[in-house]
């Protein structure tokens, strides 16, 4: 979805990118790097772990506060820790900013024009190295994401349309974060 400010995006675009990363996920995918704004990066990273809560893949989530003529500009650190972190072990929905690696479910954008724009919610992030990463990546995860299949729950939320979605975002709130209890509580 080039071309679109992240503040103008939600619900009906996030079951698209959902449905991507499922398609994905049965062909074996080893990790996802979604570039997003961060107006609305938390959101996508609540809404994804919501999608995923036992993923066994890296989902990074990542973007830029401040351009490439703003220095010191932070769109290669984060790109370039964001996709060692999608070709890592890590699993789990994250966000990737200024060095941190901070769970998707306990994001929040905290600045507005500051690189280190997401704090942890009820939580401490990782700083996070991107030569860690090196050397971690397990050989026999592809085969295990080949028997990916979503789970019921997914499939209904990916066969919403915008009208329901938008009122199920409405209804759960997702600039809270919960818990997989509560996530299972909705289902």
């Amino acid at each position: 979805m080039p071309g679109e400010d992240s503040s103008n995006l939600g619900p009906e675009e996030w079951i698209k990118i959902t449905s991507v990363i499922v398609e994905e996920l049965q062909k074996g995918l080893d990790g996802v790097l979604i570039l997003y704004g961060t107006d609305t990066m938390a959101y996508l990273s609540s809404w994804l772990s919501v999608c995923f809560p036992q993923v066994t893949i890296p989902i990074v989530i990542t973007g830029s506060q401040l351009t490439l003529d703003y220095m010191p500009e932070d769109v290669t650190v984060n790109l370039r820790g964001a996709a060692q972190v999608a070709c890592s072990d890590f699993s789990e929905v994250w966000i990737y900013c200024n060095w941190k690696l901070i769970p998707g479910a306990r994001a929040h954008k905290a600045h507005a024009l500051h690189p280190d724009v997401f704090i942890t919610v009820n939580g401490t992030p990782i700083y996070f190295n991107p030569e860690w990463a090196l050397g971690r990546k397990s050989m026999i995860k592809s085969e295990k994401n080949r028997n990916f299949a979503p789970s019921l729950w997914l499939n209904k939320v990916l066969s919403f349309d915008k009208d329901e979605a938008r009122k199920i975002y409405d209804k759960i709130g997702l600039d809270y974060v919960y818990s997989r209890y509560e996530v299972m509580a909705y289902r």
